[in-house]
């Protein structure tokens, strides 16, 4: 079954993971593919390997990658469309 991972934020050597369900999971950095960048959209697959040991393979899916930026691009235009400028009064 495959797993559904998006890369939250980089600190450091290591990659922040949102995993599902609110969790995240702290990764080596090079555990993840050269092109996975923040924001990008993971396809996590487990399969036996050699002597019973697991094997992930890991892919930026790029479709849903692309689909989340144009979300959030879209809705950040609609707040600024809302956005009546001028200062602020408390």
């Amino acid at each position: 079954m495959d797993q559904r991972w998006t890369v939250d934020r980089f600190e450091g050597d290591l990659a922040v993971v949102e995993i599902g369900d609110g969790r995240f999971l702290d990764l080596p950095r090079w555990m993840l593919p050269e092109d996975a960048g923040e924001g990008a959209h993971l396809v996590v697959r487990s399969r036996s390997g050699r002597n019973g040991a697991r094997v992930l393979d890991v892919a930026v899916d790029r479709a849903a990658t692309q689909a989340a930026r144009q979300e959030v691009h879209a809705t950040l235009e609609r707040l600024r469309d809302r956005d009546p400028g001028g200062d602020i009064t408390l």
